[in-house]
């Protein structure tokens, strides 16, 4: 296998590996010595000398394959590393953009403690604070989404294998030699230990019973278990890391275990830490609590953890998708607070008692703009009669006009800003057409304008005290200020991204 100085052959010139950057069982990343053209790229070599003539075509042929595929879909190709060119001759790899560290820093140092063990909070709570830790767990989902709905698997996602933009709210899956397609079969394990499903690991001894009775083992696959559901399990593992610094089955039992039960933990052959009949418990990290306790994490986002852990962990079908978690995290940054004591970011949860995670200071209630979908009530003054103070979620089996979309926590002076996605549950996050900010928190003076001109639209508002009249604005682009105490809204936007808007907005104080 070649190492650091020896030359590989690129579209006819040879190129000299540098930097040993990492490795594992399928290859080996370099850097590009002494050709500062290529100093923002690598060159990663696949397979080892024992890899055969018809296994090297056959590697080559996937990569041509991944190239011309992600190479030609502009939603991937901004978020995966593709690669550029392949390697000539006996080498099999390929050359492809490098994250560059002065831009972009590895996933893994959002779950690695800092050196300075003292430091830890003020690293949680600055640099890698949580309001960016549910930016990057929104931005993973919707990066695996669209890697599933262009027809393909990842198959090998963990933290090494994402880099994080230090400054921009962006990501970038690597390693994606291992993609494959959704009906493929797989004949070799893929996937990082400690972040594949239970479903992968369950085939491997499977195929040891199957090699015991007599089957030939060069016959069986090694991982026939792959699909979107356990990409999906890989993403909520890495999420739950990212805001607990703990992995989701190892407990404090296992920890001071012996190797064979940590082995056992990774391969979640124990129960979920949080379950809530189980003995397999986390009382060392204090991010676990909170999560358990919703303060850095919604209800929503908690239960999505239970469900793929616990419900979901043998029964792949039944675990959340890409597209729930994403939504969750969104949500979870339209409630997030910042402790006006200490700085640190916590998840506001109305009708609660919110007690800052870092320095245990009680938040004052904030005013909440809660949104519900009024599709069913398409006369407009029928819809301001019925309209009601405290709509509520329609209870299972029957029919309620007033289902709750979003909730936006509001703070004094801090601009929020709404999306298609508040509005619209599979829509995407895209650019905000609106945008709310509360000017005063002891009147409850709201200041709220389109902020996108390619929209057009109205605002109504209907007063919730005295005789119910209704104040229309047409044209809400200067801003529109009013008394959240006084006034519901009702937003009707005519053109949008998603086609029609409407939907009603109450304001609450808790």
């Amino acid at each position: 296998m070649k190492t650091t100085g020896d030359k590989v052959l690129i579209n006819g010139h040879e190129y000299t590996l540098g930097e040993k950057l990492g490795g594992g069982l399928e290859g080996t990343v370099f850097a590009v010595a002494d050709d500062p053209r290529y100093a923002g790229f690598v060159i990663k070599l696949i397979g080892t000398r024992e890899t055969d003539i018809r296994g090297k075509k056959e590697i080559r042929e996937h990569l041509t394959w991944i190239k011309n595929t992600i190479g030609a879909d502009p939603e991937l190709r901004n978020r995966l590393a593709i690669p550029k060119a392949l390697l000539e001759g006996d080498d099999v790899g390929y050359i492809m953009y490098r994250a560059g560290k002065e831009k972009y820093e590895s996933l893994k140092t959002y779950i690695t403690f800092p050196e300075d063990v003292g430091a830890f909070e003020i690293w949680y709570r600055e640099k890698y604070n949580l309001k960016k830790r549910l930016q990057i767990l929104s931005l993973l989902f919707n990066t695996l989404e669209k890697i599933h709905i262009a027809g393909l698997l990842f198959t090998d996602l963990s933290p090494n294998n994402i880099m994080i933009h230090r400054e921009q709210n962006s990501l970038v899956f690597i390693d994606t030699d291992n993609m494959r397609r959704k009906r493929d079969c797989y004949l070799s394990v893929l996937g990082t230990e400690g972040y594949m499903a239970p479903e992968i690991y369950r085939t491997n001894l499977t195929n040891e019973k199957l090699c015991k009775a007599g089957y030939d083992r060069g016959k069986l696959p090694e991982s026939g278990m792959l699909s979107v559901e356990s990409d999906v399990f890989s993403a909520a593992v890495i999420a739950f890391q990212v805001l607990t610094l703990q992995h989701p089955f190892v407990g404090d039992k296992v920890e001071d275990g012996t190797a064979e039960e940590e082995t056992a933990a990774l391969r979640c052959e124990t129960d979920y830490i949080l379950h809530e009949n189980g003995s397999n418990k986390s009382t060392t990290l204090p991010f676990v609590q909170f999560l358990d306790e919703c303060k850095i994490v919604t209800p929503k986002i908690k239960d999505l953890f239970y469900r793929t852990f616990v419900t979901g962990k043998n029964n792949p079908h039944l675990r959340p998708t890409a597209i729930e978690f994403m939504e969750a995290f969104d949500e979870a940054q339209d409630m997030l607070v910042i402790c006006k004591h200490c700085g640190s970011g916590t998840v506001y949860q109305p009708e609660m008692e919110n007690i800052c995670w870092d320095c245990g200071c009680a938040f004052e209630p904030k005013l909440v703009l809660k949104i519900y979908d009024q599709y069913e009530e398409p006369d407009q003054n029928r819809l301001a009669a019925n309209i009601r103070m405290d709509p509520v979620e329609p209870e299972p089996g029957k029919q309620n006009k007033f289902i709750h979309l979003a909730s936006i926590v509001l703070e004094e002076n801090k601009d929020k800003f709404l999306y298609p996605r508040h509005f619209e549950r599979t829509t995407l996050r895209d650019h905000p057409f609106a945008k709310i900010t509360l000017i005063d928190q002891e009147t409850g003076m709201v200041r709220l304008s389109l902020n996108d001109k390619t929209v057009t639209g109205e605002l109504n508002l209907i007063r919730t005290k005295g005789p119910g009249t209704q104040l229309k604005i047409n044209n809400i682009y200067r801003g529109k200020e009013f008394s959240s105490h006084d006034y519901f809204i009702i937003f009707d936007i005519t053109e949008s991204r998603v086609g029609k808007i409407r939907a009603e907005g109450s304001f609450k104080e808790e």
